[in-house]
């Protein structure tokens, strides 16, 4: 099997456990390239209070609106899991950024309702 028909299946399994992922409607995970994982959820968020979950210790994290404007910042977090209630009154999708301690940063989408 040549490189190319391996990076092909793989893909192809992403994709497919990704759509899994997401039609199961209550988290939404994504795998960065280096294997580690950042998970937020519940997704949709119904009531401004979601989790965000990693294998890695997580330094910072941001939250934006679609004008990509800050309405939540935590930094020196510390630990891999970190609950987050948003004060913010609108509704819509937002960007979750999640900077880990080796550096990595994570954008994640999420639907407040």
């Amino acid at each position: 099997m040549n490189n190319l028909s391996k990076i092909s299946i793989t893909l192809l399994v992403f994709i497919s456990i990704s759509a899994m992922a997401l039609a199961a409607g209550n988290f939404h995970q994504v795998f960065n390239d280096n294997g580690k994982e950042v998970i937020v959820y519940p997704n949709p968020v119904l009531d401004n209070k979601f989790k965000v979950e990693t294998n890695q210790e997580i330094i910072e994290i941001t939250v934006l609106n679609v004008l990509g404007q800050p309405v939540f910042n935590q930094k020196y977090i510390q630990t891999n899991t970190v609950s987050i209630e948003l004060e913010t009154r609108d509704k819509g999708v937002f960007i979750v950024q999640v900077k880990t301690s080796d550096g990595t940063l994570s954008n994640k989408r999420i639907l407040l309702k």
